[in-house]
């Protein structure tokens, strides 16, 4: 697959500043609405962003002396699975709303960002079953999918799951049985490790390791919702549980590793931004030599920033990947309306001590989740890039310590760690000539403000949270949500 142009400085800062500025305003505000705004309609009167200009001449650096560095490319993605809520399982389909969807139509769209790629990251929103006789669990969302589309999946690429979340429990106990056998029998098809439920709590802290291009690996997962393991009796590992993240985040670190990987589904639906007690245990989870070398944060159904702690990464959202049983994301504003693919490029010389450094990050933003997913390209993507970086700078008071992605021609976004584009090899090939983006300018940062500033609590009353503080803002009368909420993007309507 051909590397897009990168773009320079200039050209990013511009693409940058035109996203949001310039923005007519379209009557979206009817009391009757619901939240659904998109940056389409505001950006009705932009003019056609002009083709990147080719970059006239490029200071090569100069290269290392280290010895020769050894590579591994990284892909992760979000919540994933191919059963709407209490459909049927299908061996050759997902199922959404009694519409059947092939396996391979499902991931058409996504499969050539794996390309390459050694290890591929998923989050496994459900409960893993060949038959359609288990008991329901008295929830209002209940998900399951047959054994076959994750062999599908692992046949695309996908070779890391996490199976700790809210919705391992969706056919009780017999179900998570069924999830854990299902996926002990993948492993000699390709799946290197499935981590977060097992089947007695003597087995569920323990993290997966295996070996990849002579680096040893370490994973390990924890979610909210689920069951309590016991002697006798299937669990998983519970992130608010306070013993559980602390043996799972002790035993990541006890494991001799080149590289240690911690998924956590976590956090409030909606929620661009962690909380504080939850961004606090994830930073600890990677404090010292020894602590997670990548956080990889899911469960909101949006995307969050990313935050660099020394030469560790902390993805604090990745939104959803592709799942039958979730709501259309697309009505919902430019802020929330968006996933991300993310693919790590992880560097290990001496100059590391040995350890693997995620030493550039390749960002695509997706859309249409909820059925068939569909990579974002030119400005459709570019903005959603964007939005990105204006979430990952509030996580960083040091301008070096930000994770801020270039804008790139395809609508993709690229970011280099310092010292990366004097690397020997594709990943100095890939930051040649990188530079990152210029500042959003005040206009762009005021649109963003509005769209990105308030969460929807979708359990008990409607209500409207900032980032510092809680209020309750009255409610519309038609949709349930407050007025307000529902036309942040547009606060003047």
């Amino acid at each position: 697959m051909p590397r897009p142009v990168l773009l320079t400085l200039s050209v990013a800062a511009s693409l940058t500043t035109l996203l949001f500025i310039g923005v007519t305003h379209s009557g979206i505000a009817h009391a009757s609405q619901e939240i659904h705004v998109s940056i389409q309609h505001d950006l009705a009167d932009i003019d056609e962003i002009a083709e990147p200009k080719a970059i006239a001449s490029i200071a090569v650096p100069a290269r290392s002396n280290a010895a020769p560095a050894r590579y591994t490319t990284l892909t992760i993605g979000g919540d994933l699975g191919f059963g709407g809520s209490r459909q049927p399982v299908s061996p050759t389909a997902g199922v959404r709303h009694g519409r059947r969807v092939a396996y391979a139509d499902l991931t058409r769209n996504i499969r050539g960002l794996l390309i390459g790629s050694d290890l591929a990251f998923a989050n496994l929103e459900t409960v893993v079953t060949a038959t359609n006789s288990l008991s329901a669990a008295d929830k209002k969302f209940n998900f399951r999918m047959h054994p076959n589309g994750v062999a599908h999946l692992v046949k695309a690429g996908f070779n890391l799951l996490s199976t700790a979340n809210n919705h391992s429990i969706d056919y009780g106990l017999p179900g998570m049985r069924h999830t854990i056998r299902h996926m002990k029998g993948l492993t000699s098809s390709g799946l290197l490790a499935a981590h977060g439920i097992a089947p007695s709590s003597e087995d569920l802290f323990e993290p997966a390791r295996f070996s990849m291009k002579n680096n040893a690996f370490a994973f390990a997962a924890a979610g909210i919702g689920g069951a309590r393991a016991r002697r006798n009796s299937p669990g998983q590992v519970h992130f608010r549980r306070r013993e559980d993240f602390e043996r799972v985040t002790e035993a990541l670190r006890d494991v001799k590793a080149d590289y240690r990987m911690l998924s956590l589904h976590y956090g409030q639906e909606l929620q661009v931004r962690p909380g504080r007690k939850n961004r606090k245990k994830l930073v600890d989870a990677t404090a010292g030599q020894t602590g997670a070398d990548l956080v990889i944060g899911h469960h909101a159904h949006t995307p969050a920033g990313v935050q660099r702690l020394g030469d560790k990464l902390i993805f604090y959202g990745l939104g959803n990947l592709l799942h039958l049983g979730m709501q259309d994301m697309g009505k919902h504003n430019v802020c929330r309306d968006f996933g991300v693919m993310a693919k790590l490029h992880l560097v290990s010389n001496a100059a590391h001590g040995g350890r693997l450094v995620a030493q550039a990050v390749e960002l695509f933003a997706l859309k249409d989740m909820h059925l068939v997913s569909k990579v974002r390209k030119g400005n459709d993507g570019r903005r959603r890039i964007s939005v990105i970086n204006y979430l990952s700078a509030e996580l960083a008071d040091d301008a070096k310590d930000r994770v801020q992605f270039t804008l790139r021609d395809n609508g993709s976004g690229l970011y280099c760690a310092p010292g990366a584009k004097g690397l020997e090899g594709p990943v100095g090939k890939l930051c040649r000539g990188w530079q990152p983006p210029s500042p959003l300018e005040a206009a762009a940062k005021r649109k963003l403000r509005h769209a990105c500033r308030y969460m929807i609590k979708q359990s008990g009353p409607a209500r409207v949270a900032k980032l510092r503080g809680t209020i309750t803002p009255p409610k519309s009368k038609k949709s349930g949500y407050p007025a307000f909420a529902r036309n942040a993007f547009n606060p003047s309507d």
